[in-house]
């Protein structure tokens, strides 16, 4: 197998640590930044929490940010008041990273986070290239709690 190949097969790897819920909020981000990509159009710095009644909202900057820093910030400031009284149970930050000058490759970032489990940093790599967008494996790394922070 192509080094290439190994590194953008189909993007459909399965991560064992991830919760039930956590794994739902990734499927369905991942399949709102594909959506995006597939119809030409850049994702944007987006969240999607998991609610007590177990619907799933997604939460977008408002355009009055002028940076990726401060749209962050402006949906952490969302998200904060609802993790700590109850109302999300889990939550999904995405990040598009940008490829560095020179490069075609891109990723997404996914911050998933779950009151009482581990928090896991996902990313998943992008292409575009002749034949259409391209997905890499995504790779994981536990990472210290923020949002649902005890």
């Amino acid at each position: 197998m192509s080094l290439l190949k190994k590194l953008f097969g189909n993007g459909a790897r399965k991560f064992d640590g991830l919760s039930a819920e956590q794994d739902a909020l990734l499927e369905q981000a991942q399949r709102t930044v594909r959506n995006y990509l597939e119809n030409g159009k850049a994702f944007p710095q987006f969240a999607m929490a998991l609610h007590s009644d177990e619907r799933i909202n997604s939460y977008l900057p408002s355009e009055e940010f002028s940076t990726e820093r401060d749209a962050l910030v402006g949906i952490l400031q969302t998200l904060i008041p609802l993790a700590r009284s109850g109302v999300i149970t889990a939550a999904v930050l995405v990040t598009p990273i940008a490829p560095p000058e020179g490069f075609n490759e891109s990723a997404a970032m996914f911050d998933l986070e779950q009151r009482g489990k581990p928090r896991f940093g996902a990313v998943l790599p992008i292409r575009r290239s002749a034949s259409g967008i391209e997905y890499g494996e995504m790779t994981f790394r536990k990472m210290e709690p923020k949002l649902f922070a005890s």
